[in-house]
């Protein structure tokens, strides 16, 4: 039976991590005895971080991971944060599903000049660097889900799931009513949080509302999921009515279909 491989992006399409990315550091520097649990404990006071209905899609990989209808699940990202952070999200995702679903996580190239994935050649996301880093051979057939469309990682091999941006950008005041409801109000001066998170947010662009969700981009999918791994020979089900949009685009190697979502 030939393997199979689900690959997440992570920003935008597991969820949207960057307002959280920032709570969290300014957390941090208030009081230096918080810890990864502590930070499993902030995610859940912010549930709308997370893709809508993400957690259905994950239990679903892990019932097939389970039954050995899939073989991996792994997360190739261009975050641009350490790879520190990457992992706690990772396994915050991980403490939900109380399983370790994710079996690798190939992070950005470079981070300030630094080499951080060594396996990878571009900060571009390509096909070859994804099984140099996975060390997957070629006859796997891969399932990707993004939220961009990333030219080289359209291959043959690949059943490429251009999924809708997952955009949640709470107000301050939402955040700051949460944080000082919460135990980590007693560890912390919440007038000097305010003033953090008021300037963090504002220099990074962050403190407009936004809310960019698709209920049915997620149900959309399922579907694909769910058709790519009943399938025993193609990743692409070109003939499948459940898809809702696919187009064609060129590259070195031909013609190649890419799914929307």
């Amino acid at each position: 039976m030939t393997k199979k491989v689900v690959v997440f992006d992570l920003d935008k399409t597991l969820g949207y991590f960057s307002q959280l990315n920032c709570i969290w550091e300014i957390l941090t520097q208030l009081c230096d005895s918080y810890r990864e649990k502590d930070f499993y404990d902030l995610f859940n006071l912010f549930p709308e971080y997370k893709r809508t209905n993400i957690m259905t899609i994950l239990t679903y990989l892990k019932k097939k991971k389970e039954e050995q209808i899939l073989d991996k699940v792994m997360i190739y990202t261009n975050n641009n944060s350490n790879k520190k952070w990457v992992l706690m999200i990772k396994r915050y995702f991980e403490y939900k599903l109380n399983y370790k679903l994710f079996d690798r996580i190939i992070a950005c190239f470079k981070l300030n000049g630094q080499i951080i994935e060594p396996c990878r050649t571009t900060y571009e996301k390509t096909y070859d660097d994804f099984i140099s880093c996975s060390k997957l051979n070629n006859n796997i057939k891969i399932c990707f889900i993004d939220d961009l469309l990333h030219e080289q990682m359209i291959h043959d091999q690949v059943y490429y799931i251009h999924i809708s941006p997952y955009i949640h950008q709470l107000p301050i005041s939402t955040i700051l009513k949460r944080i000082n409801y919460s135990p980590f109000a007693e560890n912390i001066n919440i007038n000097e949080f305010k003033i953090n998170l008021e300037l963090t947010l504002n220099r990074y662009h962050l403190d407009e509302v936004i809310n960019h969700t698709d209920k049915h981009s997620t149900a959309q999918l399922m579907k694909h999921l769910q058709s790519f791994l009943k399938s025993s020979s193609s990743p692409a089900p070109s003939s499948k009515k459940n898809t809702k949009k696919k187009y064609n685009k060129k590259n070195n190697k031909g013609t190649k279909k890419v799914y929307d979502s």
